[in-house]
């Protein structure tokens, strides 16, 4: 599925779900104003599927309370050519996938708030490239070899003391004023 306007997706009480094989589960290519909220959501990449969610261009997205996995790159992608785009996850559990979430791109910015980011096979999260910034609180990255990988001049901050974190990697250092 290929979204290109501001648009919300959301299953509230049913399981709504996107099943794909040797493909992008959903690609975000929305205007540089457009705001994409994906809600509810179980998408699978049964072992073959490339990136769960791949965010190519937009200004923000949500994913709130879905459920990524078994995807050979990314469960979450965000590479948009949008500067300063945003994805923020939300009560997500994010498994199994080769990258958990993955920001790359020109000042792009993750916000992960209360998720699950286990059992991916290279990293739970990357930042890639002068930045680019992960904000992460109250989540657990964990079964991953790298927790927090940090490339190109990319930054991961910790917010408050709830974080799990087990695997290589570490968090920047905010200074104490």
């Amino acid at each position: 599925m290929t979204i290109t306007k501001s648009i919300t997706i959301r299953c509230d009480h049913v399981e709504a779900g996107v099943l794909v094989s040797g493909t992008n589960g959903i690609i975000v290519n929305a205007a540089a104003t457009d705001r994409v909220v994906l809600e509810g959501l179980d998408i699978e990449g049964l072992g073959t599927g490339l990136n769960g969610v791949s965010i190519i261009a937009g200004k923000e997205v949500y994913i709130i309370r879905c459920s990524i996995r078994h995807f050979t790159q990314n469960g979450v992608n965000l590479a948009s050519s949008t500067s300063g785009g945003r994805v923020i996850i939300r009560d997500s559990f994010i498994l199994f996938n080769a990258g958990g979430v993955n920001v790359a791109g020109n000042a792009n910015i993750g916000s992960i708030f209360n998720t699950e980011i286990e059992g991916n096979t290279s990293f739970a999260v990357q930042a890639n490239g002068a930045g680019t910034i992960l904000g992460i609180a109250n989540s657990v990255l964990n079964i991953s070899p790298t927790a927090i990988s940090l490339l190109a001049g990319g930054s991961a901050f910790s917010f408050g003391p709830s974080n799990v974190v087990s695997g290589a990697g570490s968090f920047t250092s905010l200074p104490f004023k």
